[in-house]
């Protein structure tokens, strides 16, 4: 025996450096307590990504991972000698192997000498030896396994002949069986292999592979034979680990050999191999000289090309065609003016996420700034963009909460639409705080827009819309305000991040500033090619584990869809190179007019054109300006040719708009995709660079329609434009079209009252209630709360009970320390005093002399109203209190209040999640239903026990359900998350606060509370109030907090009821994957498998998703809906009674005759085309047929059991003969012990195969397949449709004499134990390979006595609550 250890500190490879012996008795006495085990179905992975496959003869040990399936071994292999163990054969235990993996591999070792060589891992607990590599690795495997091979036949020969010569060993090498999956160098590459030897043709190296056989027989390896060239290629690794073995004396001579002798082999095949792998190194060599020297040559013929390109040209002498005017509604409005507007929106359009508004076209844009009559969707237009650069301003992260930031919203909304978060109280008291910027700012304002803001700001100060001042004021608002913007952190901070994040997937080749080259033909598809396992220069091959996945194949796209692809493909990039860009223009033409792509995702493929004014150039007359030296180069709009002075606008030479501004700016123009661009993609030059981006973009979208294959395929005009407005229509998003109806007027003080209490009502639920066990606090939390609740039922709620509460929800967010200690003490004082003036009006002369008390408080008052009239005395008397001003008090508050970017409001929540149950659908004062399993299930995940307050109740105290009104409830991004999950993995969560309806003394469920005993008095309880603290976690514990009513519905569900499922995250319709959409939700599709009973009624019900039928998930009644009816299974008639008495008639022979032909084009006998049978049947039941069931311990092969019903004459004819149990035994499966094989055979039939055979053999389906049969068929022509004299269905009972019934007498027995069980699941070889890497057990926790995990609850152990897809 002989054995050669890896040392994976010095060689870093696999079997292949230094080693040591295993010999030596320090060694041995250290490894006598280490175990050695058995280890099947290994596979070896890359430790830090544990899907990618990685070879085992190239990688790292300190890299890796293995899994596989292990078990102990007879004996004392736990602890005995590793010398004497290897001595002897290793019996592993006959117990179950145990699902390993292996994290910490030191190293791995071959044992050589025996007939077959042996691997083994080295961990730091145990020794593995490896057995066979699970199905799917097998061909990653061959390379190690082909070299221990040639190793192993090298030292049994030297064991025999010491001085053996190298043609000996060469033949001894060549005498191995080509490994499994492996294929022969000379069958694979045999140029490569003839090249390596260098003394013989490809041809010739082939057919020494092939051994005579043909190419077909040489796919199979034990057929093939190893060359020479397969020597060579691992030469070097046999000798080095020889070379190893001798060093360690592992390899030593015969008897009668000189210890100190090195075998003459070793030597010489170390020469010969360095010989041979010359031959190959030469001509690879002399092929790099020559793609030198093309290179070269390629390189000086492009410059030559180049030099002839930049020699100067004569420019076109003809104009371009003429752009159309931007804004033609609005040509009244000078150019400065739409030069503003125009980057104003595309501003708004390339920063959209960041201001966290709708995009709109330019259409849009304008009619809200420039409009005499704005609407609903302009007026929230104005307001969104005006909010949204304050935000930003004023660098408040938690406005809007984390999740919700992260996608831009789709649509406006109004001003009745459920709160988002704190951004909803800034956008009723938006105007006071621009004016105050606005002042603040006004230097950083340029010299244009400065007067007309600070006069918009002036008029929105004293109340009036933003949609009444003039089109010139609300651009200059929206410039001074964007100007702030544009300089605050969060706008840095958001530009940084989307740079440097372009500026990456540019690196990586993800995107192109310019448009693609457009596809010419559809790309083939990929050939099915055998991984190539040689070595890479490094030595490794990685395999990702997708690779093992057969995936069905999609269907191709046409060249169209490709192209059109590849347009949205370019268009999902706009952000990203209008931020790369900085401005600059996308294309310059040889008359210096610039081409620019704005817009960003709502550009629609138009391109901008900037023309200089009149007088920019040298040749034209300029206008008579005082100063015409400081012209500006045109680095992006807005460009102004000539800087504003006051000198410009008294200059009357300089032309006037409406509004009065001196206009004297670029002008610019549009070319949208159709007759336009055509125009100018025909009039540019494409050799010229910089007119490229112009042809190349016209072509992306011309070619990108349907009907435009080719260049030869043309449509008529109107058409093929036509065709193109309606692509570019589909490219642009209005975000405010939802309000083109909603009348402006609806907007009234009532509406705005009702949005303001709303987010107060947010702001104080967002108080961390879950946290504290200050039963005071508490209380006022709950007061306030219930006042609120008040208000909002009210028919007219007041501003001045608005003001009342502020002070209450100001106290509950002081006390749980939600407030900056630092300064809010210092402004408290002036806040009080505000809201007294309101509250309470102006002091009399008599209070504020101190002659006269003030207003005394009520102790049932609103919580606060002692501070409101203790507040000091303004000094300046407030005007009246508006919706504006009581918004601007609540803002003060806000503005040092805590940021929380986790906060969500109930809206928010419902947007995020894509969720409109559940927690979503639960609102403050609603009766619910709190199931206590659940309850217990989160806490026990997420709540430690150190970390729950003591004023919480008992789990185990409560009913199997409550009935709870609902006090609280607070909706959070990502806070809590179990020990397990890494903290980006964090779900949505709510918390809510339930008060207990039931007292102790009363039951609606009597069994289920602990009862005092009789005469004994009940334990006191410590808080009245009977609180509970839920917290529910989006997409992981099934809904245990659900509406009273909707809990107490009578809905049963049965088994095969088509359902679906709404899931979070979900934003796609793909019936493919049982994907579907209605009314704007996304459900998934599924049946009901199996139903339980239950107590409380929660997951009950088993259900399969059509996404994933081999998984199933068990959830609550109302967690599910029925799906619509078209989703529902067909409905199949079952047979009838069949008379067994009745004579056949011609009728009856057709039957079996059909019967009989398709039996032979489905495959009998062979049992061939069960690709048919299975396409066939899927068309035939629809997206969900009716699984195999288990017959005999196995699942049936219904393909094999329909062809031989079908050949036997059908269900009928089998049924009348009694033929059942003749088909039963086609299957193969020893019948001797059951008693009621035939029935089950004639059950599964009925179920799963009778609706195929009446579709088939009807007149339709049976001629689409193509069949004949002869019409004056006799049973005589049938045999093997005829029984012998005795049938062989002995247990056969027929239904309507002697039905077989099960213990309860009320149904057919169906054997559920022993023959026919729909629940039981067998996956098979492929299945369990496929699943492989769902390992659970480390080699920490191998151990065989473990305890078993039967009875847990599948959703225990499911960290998340979604159908794979």
């Amino acid at each position: 025996m002989a054995t050669a250890v890896g040392n994976a500190s010095t060689t870093g490879a696999v079997m292949d450096g230094k080693h040591d012996s295993v010999g030596d008795e320090a060694t041995i006495a250290t490894r006598r307590s280490i175990p050695m085990r058995v280890l099947d179905e290994y596979e070896f992975r890359d430790k830090f990504e544990e899907t990618r496959v990685v070879s085992t003869h190239g990688s790292k040990p300190s890299m890796v991972l293995v899994v596989g399936k292990a078990r102990k071994l007879e004996g004392d292999g736990e602890d005995g000698d590793p010398r004497e163990l290897l001595g002897r054969a290793l019996v592993p235990r006959e117990t179950p192997p145990h699902a390993l993996k292996l994290v910490d591999v030191n190293d791995w070792t071959i044992r050589y000498g025996e007939d077959e060589p042996e691997i083994w891992l080295v961990t730091p607990r145990a020794w593995y030896k490896l057995l066979d590599p699970s199905p799917r690795y097998e061909k990653y495997a061959t390379v190690m396994l082909r070299r221990a091979r040639f190793t192993n036949a090298v030292v049994k020969a030297l064991m025999k002949n010491w001085n053996m010569g190298l043609d000996e060993g060469l033949d001894r090498i060549l005498s191995v069986p080509v490994v499994k999956h492996d294929v022969p160098m000379a069958i694979k590459t045999p140029s490569k292999a003839a090249r390596l030897l260098g003394d013989t043709t490809a041809e010739a190296q082939k057919q020494a592979a092939l051994n005579g056989l043909s190419e077909e027989q040489g796919n199979e390896p034990e057929f093939c034979a190893y060359t020479h060239a397969d020597i060579v290629g691992d030469g070097f690794f046999i000798v080095s680990q020889l070379d190893s073995l001798l060093k360690a004396k592992a390899l030593l001579p015969p008897s009668d050999g000189d210890e100190e002798s090195s075998p003459i082999f070793i030597t010489e095949l170390q020469t010969w191999t360095s010989e041979k792998l010359q031959f190959s190194i030469a001509p690879k060599m002399s092929r790099l000289e020559r793609d030198r020297a093309r290179r070269e040559r390629l390189r000086v013929e492009k410059l030559a090309e180049d030099g002839i390109k930049n020699e100067p040209r004569d420019p076109r002498l003809e104009p371009p065609p003429p752009a159309s005017h931007i804004l033609p509604d609005y040509a009244h409005i000078g150019p400065a003016l739409q030069t503003e507007l125009l980057t104003l929106w595309d501003f708004a359009q390339v920063f959209a996420q960041a201001l966290q508004i709708p995009q709109c076209p330019l259409e849009r844009f304008a009619k809200a700034f420039f409009g005499t009559e704005p609407g609903a969707a302009e007026a929230a237009l104005l307001r969104d963009f005006m909010v949204s650069c304050l935000r930003l301003v004023e660098g408040r992260i938690d406005s809007i909460d984390h999740e919700t930031a992260k996608v831009t919203p789709s649509c406006a909304r109004w001003w009745d639409a459920p709160i988002l978060g704190i951004h909803d109280v800034e956008e009723l008291d938006w105007q006071a705080r621009a004016h105050h910027y606005i002042l603040e700012f006004q230097s950083s304002i340029n010299d244009r827009m400065r007067v007309p803001a600070m006069e918009a700001g002036t008029r929105l100060e004293q109340g009036e819309a933003v949609e009444t001042l003039t089109p010139v004021q609300r651009v200059a608002l929206a410039v001074a305000l964007s100007s702030s913007a544009l300089e605050s952190e969060s706008m840095r901070f958001y530009f940084t991040e989307v740079f440097d994040h372009a500026r990456e997937r540019r690196k990586a080749g993800e995107f192109h500033a310019k448009p693609p080259t457009l596809v010419t033909e559809v790309p083939k598809p990929a050939e099915a090619k055998e991984k190539d396992n040689s070595l890479k220069h490094d030595g490794t091959s990685d395999v990702e584990m997708d690779e093992f996945m057969e995936d069905e194949p999609a269907k191709p796209l046409s060249l169209t869809e490709l192209r059109r692809e590849q347009l949205m493909q370019f268009r999902r990039g706009a952000v990203d190179r209008a931020v790369l860009s900085r401005g600059k223009p996308v294309a310059v033409d040889e008359q210096g007019r610039r081409y620019f792509a704005l817009g960003g995702l709502n550009n629609a493929g138009r391109l901008f054109v900037q023309t200089a004014p009149p007088g920019w150039h040298e040749d034209e007359e300029a206008p008579a300006v005082e100063d015409n030296s400081d012209k500006q180069p045109m680095a992006g709009p807005p460009v102004d040719d000539i800087p504003f002075t006051v000198e410009a606008m008294r200059n009357p030479t300089n032309s006037r708009d409406v509004s009065g501004l001196v206009e004297y700016a670029s002008r610019w123009g549009v070319y949208k995709p159709g007759s336009e661009l055509d125009a100018l993609s025909s009039w540019c030059n494409p050799a010229y660079d910089n007119e490229r981006y112009i042809t190349k973009l016209h072509r992306l979208i011309s070619y990108s329609i349907d009907g435009v294959e080719c260049d030869s395929v043309e449509l008529d005009e109107k058409t093929r434009l036509e065709r193109i407005e309606n692509l570019c229509a589909s490219m642009s998003t209005d975000g405010y079209s939802n309000l083109d109806d909603v009348a402006l007027t609806s907007c009234n003080d009532r509406t705005l009252t009702l949005k303001l209490l709303h987010a107060i009502k947010f702001v104080l639920q967002s108080a961390p209630f879950w946290r504290t066990g200050d039963m005071r606090w508490i209380d006022r939390f709950l007061k306030v709360s219930a006042y609120i609740e008040g208000l909002l039922s009210a028919t007219d709620p007041s501003l001045i009970d608005i003001c009342k509460i502020l002070p209450g929800v100001e106290s509950v967010c002081a006390n749980a320390g939600l407030m900056d200690e630092a300064t809010w003490p210092e402004v408290k004082p002036t806040w009080l005093a505000q809201i007294r003036f309101h509250v309470l009006g102006r002091r009399t002369e008599a209070e504020l002399a101190g002659t006269a008390s003030t207003t005394d408080v009520p102790e049932n008052s609103i919580p606060g109203m002692y501070d409101i009239s203790t507040a000091p005395e303004l000094l300046e008397p407030l005007g009246p209190l508006t919706v504006h001003r009581a918004a601007n008090l609540v803002n003060q508050f806000l503005r040092f209040l805590a940021q929380d970017s986790n906060r969500m409001s109930q809206a928010s929540f419902k947007r995020y999640t894509g969720l409109n149950h559940g927690a979503a659908a639960i609102n403050t004062g609603d009766v619910v239903a709190l199931i206590r399993r659940g309850l217990s299930k989160t806490y026990a995940r997420y709540i430690d026990k150190k970390s729950r307050p003591r004023t919480w109740i008992d789990v185990n105290t409560l009913r199997v359900v409550e009935r709870c009104v609902v006090v609280g409830a607070a909706y959070r991004g990502t806070e809590i998350a179990p020990k397990s999950q890494h903290a980006e993995d964090r779900p949505p969560c709510t918390w809510l606060m339930l008060q207990l309806l039931d007292g102790p003394e009363s039951s609606l469920f009597p069994s289920t509370r602990r009862q005092s005993a009789e005469g004994t008095a009940a334990p006191e309880v410590k808080d009245t109030r009977r609180l509970v603290v839920a917290p529910l976690i989006v997409g992981d514990i099934a809904d245990y907090v659900l509406p009273w009513s909707k809990y107490n519905e009578d809905k049963t569900w049965q088994v095969g009821q088509r359902i679906m499922m709404q899931f979070e995250g979900i934003d796609a319709e793909d019936e493919s994957r049982g994907i579907i959409q209605i009314d704007g939700n996304f459900y998934y599709l599924g049946r009901v498998r199996k139903t339980r009973s239950s107590p409380d009624k929660w997951e009950t019900v088993m259900i399969v998703f059509d996404s994933d039928p081999e998984d199933h998930m068990w959830v609550s009644p109302w967690e599910i809906i029925e799906a619509p009816e078209k989703y529902h299974d067909p409905v199949h008639e079952g047979p009838g009674l069949v008379d067994v008495e009745k004579s056949l008639s011609a009728e009856d022979m057709l039957q079996i005759a059909k019967c009989k032909a398709v039996s032979r084009r489905l495959g009998w006998p062979k049992g061939e085309s069960k690709k048919e049978f299975d396409d066939l049947r899927a068309k035939i039941f629809g997206i969900d047929p009716p699984r195999a069931p288990i017959f005999c311990g196995v699942p049936m092969n219904l393909h094999r059991v329909f062809i031989e019903s079908m050949h036997l004459g059908g269900y009928e004819h089998v049924t009348r003969r009694k033929l059942w149990k003749t088909v039963a035994r086609t299957l193969g499966r020893d019948l001797t012990s059951q008693t009621s094989a035939s029935f089950a055979m004639r059950k599964a039939y009925e179920r799963c195969l009778y609706p195929m055979e009446t579709s088939l053999t009807s007149d339709d389906m049976f001629g689409q397949l193509g069949l004949t049969v002869d019409s004056d068929a006799n049973i005589d022509q049938f045999p093997g449709s005829t029984p012998g004299a005795n049938s062989d269905d002995d247990d056969y009972n027929d239904d309507s004499e002697y039905p077989v019934l099960d213990n309860e007498g009320d149904k057919p027995r169906d054997d559920e134990n022993e023959m026919l069980d729909d629940s039981m699941e067998v996956d098979t070889a492929k299945e369990k390979s496929a699943h492989a890497d769902d390992y659970k057990m480390s080699d920490d926790d191998f151990d065989e006595d473990a305890d078993s995990d039967e009875g847990e609850s599948d959703s225990d152990f499911a960290p998340g609550r979604k159908p794979r897809q």
